[in-house]
């Protein structure tokens, strides 16, 4: 009879410490969400409540998250999820200040030459280095048919990438 207890003793014990392993696992796989994000956003350490996500930044999400949710390596992918669409597309920069505060996937803002609107636009990617704070970022938007002529023309004429930037507002106000 004392045996019996030893190994259901024993037993118990593996049976513990195996559940222990596997929550811990589950634990260390995911992080939680300080704020809602879009689809396609790009990661930042400031949007995750746990410092153990840190592998998670500078990545885009595959899914729209909401404040609390758990996300998990498999919810990130290293290149945007890109769709099609009739619009034309435009590979414009971004203040790297207002990529990480202001510039998210669907938010729209202008396509400025100088401080001069010359056509709306909405974001469809971001891309900054590394999640690094660069002066710059990359932005993908997508603008109406009837300025995408207006834009190939304007970039034809100042080739440099830095003529064009993309901003939530185009003016002197904003950076």
């Amino acid at each position: 009879m004392n045996w019996r207890l030893t190994a259901a003793g024993i037993w118990l014990a593996v049976v513990v410490v195996g559940v222990a392993i596997i929550l811990q696992r589950a634990q260390d796989d995911q992080t939680i969400a300080k704020r809602q994000m879009p689809m396609n956003h790009l990661i930042q350490t400031s949007d995750l409540k746990k410092s153990q996500g840190r592998d998670l930044v500078a990545k885009y999400l595959r899914m729209n998250v909401v404040p609390g949710e758990l996300i998990k390596k498999d919810d990130v992918a290293s290149v945007p999820l890109l769709g099609t669409d009739s619009y034309p597309w435009f590979a414009v920069q971004t203040p790297a200040e207002a990529a990480h505060k202001d510039v998210d996937p669907k938010s729209k803002g202008q396509i400025c030459d100088e401080g001069t609107a010359l056509s709306p636009a909405e974001v469809v990617a971001l891309f900054c280095n590394g999640g690094q704070q660069d002066n710059f970022c990359v932005v993908l938007v997508r603008v109406a048919p009837t300025d995408a002529t207006k834009l190939s023309a304007v970039l034809s004429a100042k080739p440099s990438p830095g003529n064009l930037l993309f901003k939530p507002a185009c003016g002197k106000d904003h950076k």
